[in-house]
């Protein structure tokens, strides 16, 4: 839901979801303020205990995807230069073999570069390269086989490998290590629980919702929805940029035909 969601309009969910705790609890605060015999300071302690420990947790969580975010970034620029040494590396072999692994290697980036404009075609185009790339291995390695003490054959194969490598650390990244929704339902309860006390607690205060609660609100949203925003690969504020995979693919199409 939170990546397929338009970032605007998450931002509004969130502030929707955040202010309808906060004016429950001062709705139940303000209607039991003329009841109370006493101020009771101990709730103001409370309240600031647990915003400070849902900011810790927003926090921590934001830390995790933002590493995240960079690994997806470093990964990118890591594989395209390897596909781009592994590419070069073909015109030491001999044909059939160089002209099969090119066009091979063309059509690995350009499935990427259909990923990288349509983000919907991840989970569908990640088998898809996993063939083209382990299609390579069969005729990289059957290659070496063949020749086992040539140092073109044993130099294309280091490159091939680590591009292998990198791809399946990048298809990781991108499809699996996203943020369990176990921890976004927790992130929610605590963020909605601790409106609601802030909200009871300025109702039995006497006070009034103004602009500094709507702050708070939109505070607690813009966080959420960030940390949404860098667990995703859609497009939104934080994309990681293909520059390194567009110059690939415009080299490599210029070259295989």
């Amino acid at each position: 839901m939170f990546h397929e969601t338009p970032l605007f309009l998450l931002l509004i969910v969130n502030f929707v979801i955040f202010l309808i705790p906060i004016s429950i609890g001062f709705f139940f605060g303000n209607k039991n303020f003329k009841k109370r015999k006493e101020e009771d300071r101990s709730l103001g302690a409370i309240v600031t205990a647990q915003i400070g420990l849902v900011a810790f947790i927003i926090a921590f969580i934001f830390g995790m995807t933002a590493s995240r975010f960079d690994t997806r970034r470093t990964s990118l620029i890591e594989e395209s230069n390897s596909i781009g040494t592994t590419y070069l590396r073909t015109d030491l072999l001999p044909d059939p073999q160089r002209s099969q692994l090119k066009h091979l290697l063309k059509t690995y980036v350009n499935t990427y570069m259909e990923v990288y404009r349509d983000q919907s075609k991840l989970e569908e185009s990640a088998p898809k390269a996993g063939k083209v790339i382990d299609s390579c291995w069969k005729i990289g390695s059957a290659y070496f086989f063949e020749h086992p003490d040539q140092e073109a054959a044993n130099s294309f194969i280091q490159a091939l490998n680590n591009t292998i490598d990198l791809h399946s650390k990048r298809v990781t990244v991108l499809v699996h290590l996203s943020l369990p929704q176990s921890v976004w339902v927790t992130l929610y309860s605590l963020a909605m629980l601790s409106m609601l006390l802030t909200g009871f607690h300025l109702g039995l205060s006497g006070l009034k919702l103004g602009i500094p609660v709507a702050v708070l609100v939109l505070t607690f949203a813009l966080m959420i929805t960030m940390i949404a925003d860098l667990d995703g690969t859609k497009s939104g504020l934080f994309k990681t940029s293909a520059q390194p995979f567009i110059e690939l693919e415009t080299k490599i199409n210029s070259e295989v035909k």
